[in-house]
């Protein structure tokens, strides 16, 4: 798998694809329509290292965000995220991992997530969140020069507003993909100088049908929550007056 950190989004894909990075400020968390990988929220295991359905690689933990350390806001539940924490004066990353199986060929999927990144200098300068589809199927020529490649998304660099969390997805056809593959979340910051924070995490990762996904509800912005408010009020007036 090549990476390449950019500073807010990455993805890796057939042209064909769709891709969102939506601020969890901007939504209602928990309001999605999706249909998760198993354990995809963590929410079942052992210890604080080992969620079910998930194979660990490196430093990564998953447990409550009390626990964690993590002020996470806008949290789509209550439950458990899988996160990584520092380790002072070195680069260690971590990552879970787990084989998806069984999804119908030549069929649009959507790949989804909620990620957050505690950006903070003391993690130096690729402060890096990253969920990704690693099949292991070699780059396929689609003409012009161009290849169909893993689906990636990557948080990186200056995302300091990836402390309050995005939702993050992205489509993908099982023609490009297969129908079975891995799905591997992880991160891997530079060498930082503040010991025992939580610096990343993941929660409700899921492998969606295009037809059924439907990404969290938009909080409405003051004008438009206004002019709703004004309306509900004259409907009350006029029926008064009826």
């Amino acid at each position: 798998m090549k990476s390449k950190f950019l500073p807010l989004l990455l993805v890796l894909a057939a042209p064909s694809s769709h891709a969102a990075l939506i601020s969890l400020n901007d939504v209602t968390p928990g309001t999605e329509t999706v249909s998760p990988v198993a354990n995809g929220g963590f929410e079942i295991g052992t210890g604080s290292t080992n969620p079910d359905s998930w194979s660990r690689g490196g430093d990564a933990l998953y447990d409550t965000t009390a626990n964690s350390g993590l002020g996470l806001t806008n949290l789509p539940g209550t439950g458990k995220i899988a996160y990584i924490k520092s380790v002072i004066g070195t680069n260690k990353g971590g990552n879970y991992r787990q084989t998806v199986s069984g999804l119908d060929a030549s069929t649009e999927y959507v790949f989804s997530a909620y990620l957050w990144n505690n950006s903070a200098s003391a993690y130096g300068t690729n402060r890096n969140l990253v969920m990704d589809m690693n099949d292991n199927k070699p780059e396929a020529p689609i003409g012009d020069g161009a290849t169909i490649q893993e689906v990636q998304f990557v948080l990186g660099g200056g995302t300091a507003d990836a402390a309050d969390g995005y939702f993050v997805y992205q489509t993908f056809n099982t023609s490009d993909t297969d129908t079975s593959f891995d799905v591997r979340i992880f991160g891997q910051p530079t060498t930082h100088t503040v010991d025992g924070l939580a610096m990343f995490a993941w929660d409700n990762v899921a492998i969606t049908k295009a037809s059924d996904f439907v990404a969290p509800t938009l909080v409405p912005e003051p004008s438009t929550a206004l002019l709703a408010c004004l309306g509900g009020m004259l409907g009350l007036l006029r029926r008064r007056r009826g």
